[in-house]
């Protein structure tokens, strides 16, 4: 298993974020999700074997490149 972070601030305050990374996630097998307490930052677990398409997948989202 491999935990994947999306960090920022305002989380709360950013509506539709949820679904960002929810809809960048949906070809990844997620297993577990956390918002953290702190506002900063959203977490899941995924298979180790997809964590690295789940990085890309919320990369290319937020940033619009794939790393």
């Amino acid at each position: 298993m491999a935990i994947v972070s999306v960090v920022g601030r305002g989380f709360v305050q950013r509506s539709g974020l949820a679904a960002r990374i929810f809809h960048a996630l949906r070809d990844v097998n997620v297993v577990m999700i956390s918002f953290g307490a702190s506002d900063v930052n959203v977490s899941c677990v995924v298979a180790e074997a997809d964590a690295e398409r789940a990085v890309k997948s919320l990369h290319q989202e937020f940033f619009g490149e794939s790393r």
